[in-house]
């Protein structure tokens, strides 16, 4: 807040001043986001001299999704505005005993239309800030108090004692694990060479040491030794760079332009 007390300063900063305030923070989309929203909420201002004042004005700028832009609405503004964040979903489909699967859009359709008919049209902030604490401090994920909750008169779950069955939501499909070797290139006078990520990927916008991509292994790898495990499995060396040019499957769309070169130069030496 001391570096960029209003949307304009954060706005004309540079990315690398703002990646630099957000470092070990993570998530640094949304750093990009924030920074990204400063810029087109500006753009609103100079045009209108004011803040976005509809919903579909909020839902425009990057990172600000339908239940952020609703809580803005409603909190922020005081209008009416809807908000079905995760704990609002948590609280809805208990109450309810809504047993499609939460990852489902036709799910979200149902709950987002529930959610728009228990809003009451006065008041709007103070009710979704009810229901957001209500699911954050009652309505928790795992052991909710419903002996202290103000629903638990008509909750469907609680009368079927299935609180815990609730909300329906299926196993995510294990993400890849990725391994890369960090390369430290110096150059005769001791300098260090850095390379700046795409905006894609991890550490999007962020600077690190050039990465030589390794592997992809499907679902958690705890250690590298997996790797290590499958590269000898095809006879190669375990410090043997990639063919990033043959082999699409393992080919990083997140390698910079530099370390495309820099593997190629490898897999030469």
């Amino acid at each position: 807040m001391a570096s960029f007390p209003t949307v304009q300063d954060l706005a004309a900063a540079e990315w690398d001043t703002v990646a630099e305030h957000w470092a070990g923070l993570g998530y640094y989309a949304r750093a990009r986001n924030l920074h990204k929203g400063a810029k087109q909420l500006v753009e609103v201002i100079d045009k209108t001299g004011e803040f976005p004042q509809t919903l579909a004005g909020w839902e425009a700028i990057s990172g600000v999704g339908p239940s952020t832009a609703g809580a803005i609405m409603a909190m922020g503004l005081h209008h009416y505005g809807v908000i079905c964040d995760g704990n609002v979903k948590r609280v809805l489909t208990r109450w309810a005993a809504i047993d499609g699967d939460i990852t489902k859009s036709a799910t979200t359709k149902d709950l987002w239309a529930l959610a728009e008919r228990l809003t009451p049209t006065e008041n709007s902030g103070l009710f979704a800030q009810a229901m957001m604490d209500m699911g954050a401090t009652l309505c928790t994920r795992s052991k909710p108090a419903c002996l202290l909750c103000p629903l638990k008169e008509d909750c469907l779950a609680h009368a079927q004692g299935r609180e815990t069955d609730y909300p329906v939501k299926a196993k995510k499909q294990p993400k890849p694990s990725k391994f890369s070797d960090a390369l430290l290139i110096e150059s005769a006078d001791g300098d260090i060479l850095w390379l700046q990520r795409p905006d894609n990927g991890i550490w999007g916008g962020l600077w690190s040491l050039p990465l030589q991509f390794v592997e992809k292994v499907d679902g958690k790898a705890n250690n590298k030794a997996t790797v290590k495990k499958t590269l000898a499995s095809d006879d190669k060396p375990s410090n043997m760079p990639n063919d990033v040019r043959s082999n699409e499957k393992v080919y990083e769309a997140e390698f910079t332009t530099a370390e495309q070169i820099i593997n190629e130069w490898l897999i030469k030496k």
